[in-house]
């Protein structure tokens, strides 16, 4: 079976697991002072990945190599917005709490990938939904991951949201 990129990814990790290999090897330590600051402001309306509707024209022959760079680069993100949130998810009892807890973490998702140089959340969307139908782009995109890995390239730090609101009655 072959493996797509990041197809419902955003859930899967916030829920603790990941059909991505990379993914679990990327550095989740995201405790310490981070470079990037994700805010409110990066995404103003609030969106989910799932609410975003896919930038027009993205397929293997129009996508440059920047781009599939941008996109890698998105996905760990993603990985460590994921990896910041599940265990606050799996040990939440309360299921308001979790529910808003995950609801932080896909809005997190979106800023994460906002803040990435190159790619709108909308192109990301796209990038993604084309790697799921075409299979050349699709071994691109992982074999840009696997060359990304032995260049073993430094990680961008990350500063994710604290939900220090009670959800909402």
């Amino acid at each position: 079976m072959k493996q797509h990129i990041a197809a419902a990814l955003a859930m899967a990790l916030v829920l603790g697991g990941s059909s991505l290999g990379f993914a679990q090897e990327a550095d989740t330590d995201v405790t310490e002072t981070t470079e990037t600051d994700i805010s409110a402001a990066d995404n103003p309306e609030g969106l989910t990945l799932s609410e975003i509707e896919p930038a027009e024209g993205f397929t293997n022959d129009t996508i440059n190599d920047e781009k599939v760079d941008s996109f890698i680069q998105a996905v760990s993100m993603i990985g460590r917005v994921g990896a910041h949130y599940s265990k606050l998810v799996q040990d939440e009892a309360d299921e308001d709490r979790r529910a808003f807890l995950i609801e932080t973490a896909n809005q997190d998702i979106v800023r994460a990938i906002a803040a990435v140089p190159n790619i709108t959340p909308a192109e990301f969307v796209a990038i993604d939904q084309a790697s799921q139908s075409d299979d050349v782009l699709n071994d691109r995109i992982l074999t840009r991951i696997k060359q990304v890995q032995a260049e073993n390239r430094p990680k961008e730090r990350l500063l994710f949201s604290i939900p220090a609101a009670e959800p909402e009655e």
